[in-house]
């Protein structure tokens, strides 16, 4: 056998090993019991939003995609939940990998293209991000300059997009 079959039987045995561990210390009564006292509305209902934001990040996400080049929604959907269960199982960021590269494969589009569409999409989330944040602290002030502070977010984000869209850039 070769080196590199060695090393996966190694590697294949040592993970099992783990997971048989994991298994038989992991705390399936207490974890039963939480079940059994769980609120099964709730959870169904949580499950619910979960896959809705998942299918509109999806949606987002194909909209910034398709003045790339030729991609198709589905695709897109597709490409996000495997990506968001991709992140489920590993580190870092090899969900939004797996996302670029399906889309990458499946309509064509360069994988470069790809990953600056979803640098694209985390920018436009931590924007919107800080305009929930302006609207937040006009709508309800914790401190006594916090609507200065929020109309102060609202019109950075402003200046921002409008900024993008003035200024003669190569995009």
């Amino acid at each position: 056998m070769s080196h590199r079959t060695w090393i996966t039987a190694l590697l294949v045995v040592v993970g099992a090993g783990l997971a048989m561990r994991f298994g038989l210390k992991f705390p399936w009564a207490q974890t039963l019991r939480a079940l059994r006292g769980a609120d099964w509305l709730l959870l169904t209902a949580a499950g619910v939003v979960n896959i809705a934001s998942l299918a509109a990040k999806g949606t987002a996400w194909y909209l910034l995609l398709r003045r790339l080049g030729p991609s198709r929604h589905g695709t897109a959907q597709a490409a996000t939940f495997v990506g968001a269960a991709v992140n489920s199982i590993s580190v870092s960021v090899s969900g939004e990998a797996t996302r670029a590269q399906l889309v990458s494969a499946k309509d064509g589009i360069s994988f470069g293209a790809a990953v600056a569409s979803l640098v694209t999409t985390r920018v436009v989330e931590a924007l919107g991000l800080l305009v929930f944040l302006g609207a937040a602290l006009v709508a309800l002030p914790p401190w006594p300059w916090a609507r200065l502070v929020g109309v102060g977010l609202c019109a950075l984000v402003a200046a921002l997009a409008l900024g993008y869209r003035i200024i003669p850039w190569a995009r």
